[in-house]
């Protein structure tokens, strides 16, 4: 990396400042917060039982989840507890606080883009693609989750350690590595695999290295002594292998040809975009060695925990490694996008197609991308002067966009249902103007701004639809009404896949499915799945059983069973919204926990 002596104090232009206020409306007002989404569902329950230690008695499973330890949690349960929040008014103060994340998400963006590049449409790109959730190329994990966790809690000290790394502010980056180490483990030390080989491979230890590398050090001994999870028994070890050891966080195998093909064009196109249009800028150079770095360990280790079934590799989730590859992947072909444009419209197109269908979730990336690649490997070979390879790219170029508008006006009889949605035609329409049209250049900023406007309100609007589909008003105002209207120590039956019931009620479920479970105790969530199956033989699905849901009630000792559509009149139900209801079972008595 060069000196960072060219990287003074950054004074923002008044434009610049206007757009990132607007990414920022996008990211928060774009992607609806979920407070009681997967793992903020399961994560925060115990974290209100801290606020309220009367809350889940005898509960089967919140002591497992507490397990999850995280100096994320830990601080925020503290400071509500000094600040006497009760747990029903933690849900505004998340909001509160993940408002604060997305701001800090993207000034840790902004950080990392001007330490790269001084360029600011390269910041603008960057950000923009920033604002909205994206899957990671392997691994089955996602950047950029609407949700606050200590996974997102990490990221953005991941992304100020990058900006910090750029800088050769070597304390800050591995005080900053340290702290996302004692927020997420996986994430902190996942990122430090990517970058703390290439820095003693190349011996850069500059001022405060050393340093900061012992207050890592310390941060990696505190979480082993203070906050990581106790090991699992010997007779649990062989339930986790067989019930967790092929899942796509640990295993290459199982990705699927096409996600690898995936990752081999995206990681290809960086470096073939940057060998064409970055290759002398070394910051460059080094996120793709580094993100190089993070995806071959990672694969190693994930080989290696399939092959071995060494528990402590399994656990450590090797692949989850490319939730970094894929970010630092997709900064190199932001910035080389910006360059291709000085030089070749078919050049930026291209990379410009990628970005864009990766923001618009589009199924057409892979294809997008491998022609990408084909077409800057072939000008590699060949020499960027050959005609005939630039015209036979663009005219694949110009056949893929009349496909996407064929497939539109198809509609019903064409056989991939995403691609009969319009919303492709504006991007495609916009492709074959810069391509076509001769004097274009002079439009790029209206046609650029257009385009990345255009892209940020179709996923604002994706996401707004996910997020109805999720949230249900019914199945909240349930939840609201049973925690202000029974007793803390009252526990309830409950649609098994109809998650999650506690966090919200503040009252205990037995029958809730919880699958992440099986990280901390493998036999804890094959009993649970057992209840979870045997109740979800009363829950059809436009129906219930009382009677049989009432029968589990009795040998599960539950006051409550939550209904969900119809059933016979004679059953009357103490509260009913939508299509669920609460029933009062009859009088239980007492029998062993599920």
């Amino acid at each position: 990396m060069p000196s960072s002596a060219n990287n003074s104090q950054f004074e923002p232009r008044p434009a610049l400042l206007a757009a990132t206020l607007l990414f920022a409306a996008f990211a928060i007002w774009g992607s609806p917060f979920l407070f009681d989404y997967l793992n903020s569902g399961d994560q925060l329950t115990p974290l209100v039982q801290t606020i309220e230690p009367g809350l889940f008695p005898n509960d089967q499973d919140v002591p497992v989840l507490r397990a999850f330890k995280s100096g994320f949690y830990l601080l925020l349960a503290q400071a509500l507890r000094l600040a006497r929040i009760a747990p029903q008014q933690t849900e505004p103060i998340v909001y509160a606080l993940y408002l604060i994340s997305k701001l800090l998400l993207l000034a840790g963006i902004c950080y990392v883009a001007w330490a790269l590049k001084r360029d600011p449409w390269f910041l603008v790109v960057l950000v923009a693609w920033c604002c909205h959730q994206k899957p990671a190329l392997l691994g089955s994990v996602t950047l950029f989750l609407p949700l606050l966790t200590h996974n997102e809690v990490a990221l953005i000290l991941g992304l100020f350690a990058l900006g910090s790394l750029l800088r050769q502010r070597w304390f800050w980056f591995w005080l900053l590595t340290g702290l996302a180490v004692l927020v997420h483990v996986l994430v902190g030390l996942q990122f430090a695999l990517c970058f703390a080989p290439l820095l003693f491979w190349r011996r850069q230890f500059g001022k405060g290295f050393w340093p900061g590398l012992a207050v890592f050090g310390l941060c990696c001994l505190v979480y082993l002594t203070a906050l990581a999870p106790p090991p699992l028994s010997a007779e649990e070890i062989p339930l986790f292998r067989s019930l967790i050891g092929s899942t796509g966080h640990i295993s290459l195998f199982s990705q699927g040809w096409q996600a690898w093909l995936g990752f081999a064009a995206i990681f290809g196109l960086a470096w073939a975009a940057y060998d064409r249009f970055l290759r002398h800028e070394a910051k460059f150079a080094f996120l793709l060695q580094a993100a190089g770095c993070g995806a071959m360990i990672g694969s190693v280790l994930s080989l290696a925990a399939v092959l071995s079934g060494q528990l402590q590799l399994m656990q450590f989730q090797p692949m989850r490694v490319f939730y970094w590859v894929t970010l630092l992947c997709f900064m190199v072909i932001a910035a080389a996008m910006v360059e291709a444009f000085k030089a070749s419209r078919l050049a930026g197109l291209l990379l410009a197609s990628v970005l864009v269908l990766t923001t618009l979730n589009s199924i057409l990336l892979l294809p997008f991308a491998l022609l990408a690649v084909c077409y800057f490997l072939a000008q590699h070979w060949r020499g960027q002067s050959d005609f005939l390879i630039a015209g036979l790219a663009g005219v694949i170029l110009l056949l893929a966009v009349a496909g996407i508008v064929a497939a539109w006006a198809l509609g019903e009889r064409q056989p991939v249902a995403s691609l009969r949605s319009p919303q492709l035609l504006l991007p495609g329409a916009l492709c074959l103007a810069v391509l076509c049209l001769p004097s274009v250049k002079r439009w790029y900023l209206p046609l650029s701004w257009s385009l990345i406007i255009y892209c940020l309100l179709t996923a604002s609007l994706y996401r707004h639809s996910y997020y109805a589909r999720w949230t249900d008003p019914d199945w909240r105002a349930v939840r609201l009404w049973c925690q202000a209207n029974t007793q803390p120590t009252d526990r309830f039956l409950t649609p098994p896949d109809q998650a999650p019931f506690r966090l919200l009620s503040l009252r205990t479920t037995i029958s809730e499915a919880m699958p992440r479970l099986v990280w901390l105790s493998p036999s804890r969530y094959l009993e649970n799945r057992q209840v979870a199956e045997r109740a979800s033989v009363g829950y059809a699905a436009t129906t219930c059983a009382p009677d049989y849901l009432f029968a589990l009630a009795q040998e599960w000792n539950c006051q409550y069973v939550v209904a969900r559509g119809a059933y016979d009149d004679k059953f009357q139900p103490l509260f009913r919204a939508g299509k669920y209801s609460v029933l009062k079972a009859p009088v239980a008595t007492e029998r062993p926990q599920p």
